[in-house]
């Protein structure tokens, strides 16, 4: 238990670097897994885990709660634009549909505009981002491994049921 609670506690901190390096793809995809239902019920685990690491967990949930329009996570995502970034796409991609199905393409018979400036504001902060790089150099082995784990997890193995069945396992609900 310790080691799985040593694991927990080590996705917390690459989530949490993740963030402060504006990759909040990463860093989203790794805070929603730790609150996936297999991990989530892992209570006995998480009484393990340091102060620190459940406060990081705390405030990353906080920053991508969808809640009032995601305002944590746009609030950074502005004070990100003058480095290397990679941005979470599913609130891009809900700014676009909403923009599109919310507003009408024609006004009084006329282009709406309005409508064009808000999607284009959208996909140039994308592409803004884009423009700067980070200055890392990849890592064959690591990508080799990160590949091979990514083919295990799309198989049947990687199922919701599977893992959620795992976590039965390794700490079994309690039954008073």
């Amino acid at each position: 238990m310790k080691q799985r609670a040593a694991l927990f506690s080590k996705f917390a901190d690459i989530s949490w670097i993740c963030r402060e390096q504006n990759n909040f793809l990463m860093s989203y995809a790794i805070s929603s897994a730790l609150g996936s239902s297999p991990l989530y019920r892992l209570k006995k685990t998480k009484e393990l885990l340091p102060q620190r690491t459940l406060d990081k967990i705390q405030q990353l949930k906080e920053l991508y709660t969808k809640g009032a329009s995601a305002k944590e996570y746009r609030l950074a995502l502005k004070h990100a634009v003058t480095s290397a970034c990679v941005p979470f796409i599913g609130t891009t991609m809900k700014d676009l549909t909403f923009t599109h199905d919310g507003n009408k393409d024609m006004v009084s018979g006329m282009i709406n505009f309005y409508k064009r400036v808000l999607m284009s504001d959208s996909i140039q902060q994308l592409d803004q981002f884009q423009r700067k790089r980070y200055p890392f150099q990849p890592v064959d082995f690591i990508q080799e491994q990160l590949r091979g784990d990514f083919k295990i997890m799309e198989g049947d193995q990687g199922s919701e049921k599977v893992l959620y069945d795992k976590s039965l396992e390794v700490e079994p609900r309690d039954t008073a």
